[in-house]
């Protein structure tokens, strides 16, 4: 009979999240601004640039139209493949908003926030 210690438990257990961990990373974009058109970078939305044509990332937050959010977690699921969890505020709420993430190349990206399509982002610059 195999008689376990507290702090042995505690580290099997632990163990068994290790893959989950080590799965964590950072999310491998540029930080500025990102635009679906080149046109629109350096441009404030309104006029002629409607909601969702870019996206500024920053450290750890991603400013959209209307709203802020914070990228609260992120899982790498292949070379050129990202899952994140967004915590966002948009005039006084609060909503989560999961994306996929494929990066093309270190300018480019794709955010798929729902269906099977998304929008294609370039960095300003």
């Amino acid at each position: 009979m195999r008689f376990w210690t507290f702090g042995a438990a505690v580290a099997a257990c632990l163990s068994s999240f290790a893959p989950a961990f080590s799965q964590e990373t950072r999310l491998p974009l540029f930080h500025g601004q990102w635009a679906v058109d080149g046109q629109h970078c350096g441009k404030p939305y309104g006029g002629e640039v409607n909601e969702g044509q870019f996206i500024v990332i920053g450290r750890g937050t991603f400013e959209l139209y209307e709203s802020a959010c914070r990228i609260t977690q992120v899982q790498q699921l292949s070379a050129t493949d990202w899952s994140t969890v967004l915590v966002c505020q948009s005039e006084g709420e609060s909503f989560n908003q999961n994306w996929a993430i494929k990066k093309h190349s270190p300018y480019s990206f794709t955010v798929i926030d729902g269906g099977s399509s998304g929008k294609n982002y370039k960095l300003c610059g």
